[in-house]
């Protein structure tokens, strides 16, 4: 039977005796059948805070600016990022534009002046928010998500290799709320285990299929953990390399745990 399933099985025998946050998600790690792998999310955990400080935490609430860079002049959207790991829930606030997403993580629903859209574009830019927030916010974190299978894939080495980056390629197969084809390869910084790139190919909008690395910089530690507040999205070649400048970055304002819904 493969990992996954065995997985799906574990977090749904811990579930019906009430466990606890921490026995499910070491029950997702240990059910991780690349044992390389295994052993690089776990370090990454540690170097981000542990798993012990995470799961104190119901959500996650981040107050964002998303830039896009263009020919003409950056254009920049304000947003208010609330994440539920537990609950596999995600809200998204557009205030300037009074519009909400809600996902659940098997559906996106819009609501614009408190009225819920059929519209494709408002739709399909909703589903590209709650992909950024759901994945990134909460980085390394994130990748205990239920349903997530992992392979190692060797090493990046940096100019003259100063700087050893172990890769880690993340499939869908069980998540809900992802495609089978969403592609995503972690960058883990040998020397420190931090989270410093995340290659992506998501077809939500903006992405809408085309590769782009993910640089995650400008690290704070909010008590205990982690977290990167800009991230720069640059499209790469078949090699991986940034091809140009970045197309967009987030800039993440501030972040609180536990806010009431």
């Amino acid at each position: 039977m493969a990992h996954g399933v065995w997985g799906a099985v574990i977090i749904l025998a811990l579930a019906a005796g009430g466990c606890s946050r921490l026995d499910i998600v070491n029950s997702r790690l240990g059910a991780v059948g690349d044992e390389q792998a295994r052993t690089i999310l776990l370090d990454t955990l540690w170097a981000h805070g542990s798993t012990y400080r995470w799961v104190d935490h119901a959500n996650l609430r981040a107050e964002v600016t998303w830039i896009e860079h263009r020919a003409l002049g950056d254009a920049a959207t304000d947003m208010v990022w609330l994440v539920d790991p537990w609950a596999n829930k995600v809200r998204v606030e557009r205030p300037a534009q009074r519009q909400v997403a809600l996902a659940d993580g098997a559906s996106v629903r819009v609501f614009v002046g408190g009225e819920e859209t059929a519209d494709l574009a408002a739709r399909g830019q909703a589903a590209g928010d709650v992909r950024l927030a759901r994945q990134l916010l909460p980085m390394p974190f994130s990748l205990t998500a239920a349903g997530l299978e992992f392979e190692y894939v060797g090493v990046r080495l940096g100019p003259a290799e100063a700087r050893v980056w172990q890769r880690l390629r993340v499939t869908y197969r069980g998540a809900a709320g992802f495609g089978l084809d969403d592609r995503t390869v972690v960058e883990v910084r040998q020397d420190t285990h931090r989270v410093d790139n995340v290659l992506v190919q998501w077809p939500e909008l903006p992405f809408v299929g085309r590769p782009m690395r993910v640089e995650m910089v400008e690290w704070w530690d909010l008590e205990g953990l982690a977290l990167s507040r800009v991230w720069r999205f640059f499209p790469i070649d078949e090699t991986g390399k940034a091809a140009r400048a970045p197309t967009y970055t987030v800039r993440v304002r501030s972040v609180a745990f536990d806010a009431k819904v």
